[in-house]
């Protein structure tokens, strides 16, 4: 019985933690303007050597950036990233 009730006490926090995208962190404060972004030639970059899960979430933004653009974003090789002026 004591299961049972932990799982439907479960339920209510497992669903607000879902409805959240873990891709990015939940904002603070948002401002909506009446301004826009041209996603046309828009690229993800990496500034240094990314690991396996930057590349997967690279990939998942720029396909759902891709995807609410209807244009095609790219993710830049790295070799593209111009040396740091010191």
């Amino acid at each position: 019985m004591k299961r049972f009730l932990f799982c439907l006490a479960i339920i209510p926090v497992a669903t607000a933690l879902a409805d959240h995208n873990a891709l990015l962190p939940r904002p603070q404060q948002v401002q909506y303007g009446s301004g826009t972004t041209v996603l046309q030639g828009l690229s993800v970059r990496f500034t240094s050597e990314p690991s396996t899960e930057d590349l997967f979430a690279a990939e998942q933004l720029a396909s759902r950036l891709s995807a609410i653009g209807q244009t095609k974003v790219e993710i830049a090789p790295l070799e593209s990233i111009p040396p740091k002026v010191k």
